[in-house]
């Protein structure tokens, strides 16, 4: 079995005591039983089965399976590192990032570096050990403004406040569009950097990033999950019934899609999504025909636990 790198730092510790062993193959076919003892990018240091000598082989000196091998080491080790690298960025947000003043307990407003408004909510007593969920809540067209106070919604308010936010702390992030303006269009990549920003400042669970919308923001979270879908675990779409052209990016991603029976929006087309997820094989889409309601049915769903908790339940690549 080849060496794991995770496992080096076990093998080198344990190294005289007789560790893992591989047969390695220098370029003129010639063979060695050795333990890997460390990597780099010009070769490797293996310790000799037979009297435990140590000895220094370069890439040149392997073959190419070998050679390929160690750089796929040295690969993961650069990876391993980046990944350390953003989690230490995480841990320090709370104290020293562009984030750290805005995370109160209560919406804060600011701005993106693109000039995007926003409010963001963050759990007063946030842990920088610990890793949060976090919320994308997009408003409807009646929400686009500017720099003005406005309500972050209703999504909003209820991942940031109340029973179930008490029990499932998150960060929550409400983005604003500009008047005239969609979530499709330049706010959407907007949306998307505030994404990943947030995302590397703040204790935020990159695999539990969740975005949800009603109306224009239910346009805005099917764009979002079909352009950026890779920074996504999860999506709540209201009153809006996206684009079933989009089924192949769409189909094995977890969606509750919910429409008003008597949205002046047609729920017809609602159902065309629905069925076309069906015909596509998805097992992670959901959808909800709300008997009687209109266009407007954020409270009935947002005030749903069983919405809620179904939200917080995706996590990112699961099931792939």
């Amino acid at each position: 079995m080849k060496p794991k790198l995770l496992f080096l730092s076990l093998i080198i510790s344990t190294s005289l005591n007789g560790g893992e062993v591989r047969t390695w193959t220098a370029a003129d076919g010639r063979t060695l039983e050795a333990e890997l003892i460390s990597v780099d990018e010009k070769g490797v240091t293996v310790q000799r089965k037979t009297d435990g000598k140590r000895m220094d082989l370069t890439l040149e000196m392997l073959s190419e399976d070998d050679q390929n091998f160690v750089k796929s080491l040295v690969a993961a080790e650069a990876k391993d590192a980046a990944v350390d690298e953003d989690e230490k960025t995480r841990e320090d947000g709370l104290k020293s990032g562009p984030y750290k003043d805005l995370v109160t307990g209560d919406f804060v407003q600011s701005k993106t570096e693109g000039g995007m408004p926003f409010q963001l909510y963050g759990p007063e007593d946030a842990r920088s050990s610990e890793r949060y969920p976090l919320v994308v809540a997009l408003h409807g067209g009646s929400g686009r403004g500017g720099d003005e106070p406005w309500s972050p919604g209703e999504a909003a308010n209820v991942y940031s406040g109340g029973e179930f936010a008490d029990a499932n702390p998150a960060f929550v992030v409400a983005p604003r569009c500009a008047v005239g303006s969609s979530w499709s269009g330049p706010e959407g990549e907007m949306v998307a950097e505030l994404v990943k920003s947030l995302s590397k400042h703040l204790p935020i669970d990159v695999n539990r990033i969740y975005i949800t919308g009603g109306s224009m923001g239910g346009a805005g979270t099917w764009h979002q999950i079909t352009e950026y879908q890779s920074l996504y675990a999860g999506a709540i779409v209201l009153g809006n019934a996206g684009n079933p052209g989009n089924i192949e990016k769409l189909k094995d991603f977890p969606i509750w899609q919910f429409h008003g029976e008597l949205d002046d929006h047609p729920v017809e087309k609602a159902r065309e999504m629905a069925e076309a997820q069906k015909k596509a094989g998805s097992t992670k889409y959901k959808f909800t025909e709300l008997a009687g309601e209109g266009h407007v049915v954020h409270k009935p769903v947002y005030k749903s636990g069983e919405a809620l908790i179904w939200l917080f339940e995706q996590k990112r690549g699961a099931g792939k």
